[in-house]
């Protein structure tokens, strides 16, 4: 298995008290559609903040695993009825999340 090096991303919780959980989305920036509320979503549930902000490891999302390019990031709190809040974006955001190739036929010899 590669080792990948970490991309975490970060934010503030809502301070709405009827936030159930966030929803992160993710566009290629060369997607004509751009990034928005029928972008690929993951949810991310509720996860604890710690220092006053909430991390994801991106690298860990088996839906952005072996991506490279640029692309743009949202982020919403939902409540229990899935209503959603405004989108906090952050754009031509880079990643590389595909490691290169394994070297092949390894020898050993003795001489």
């Amino acid at each position: 298995m590669a080792k990948i090096k970490k991309a975490i991303l970060s934010f503030s919780p809502s301070e709405s008290e009827n936030t159930s959980g966030y929803a992160l989305y993710f566009q290629d920036v060369k997607s004509a559609d751009g990034l928005s509320y029928d972008s690929p979503r993951i949810d991310l549930g509720k996860p604890e903040a710690a220092n006053g902000k909430i991390s994801v490891n991106l690298s860990a999302i088996e839906a952005l695993k072996d991506k490279t390019g640029t692309f743009n990031f949202g982020v919403a709190a939902y409540d229990d009825s899935a209503n959603e809040s405004d989108m906090q974006v952050a754009a031509n955001i880079p990643l590389a999340l595909t490691a290169p190739k394994a070297p092949a036929e390894l020898l050993v010899s003795f001489v």
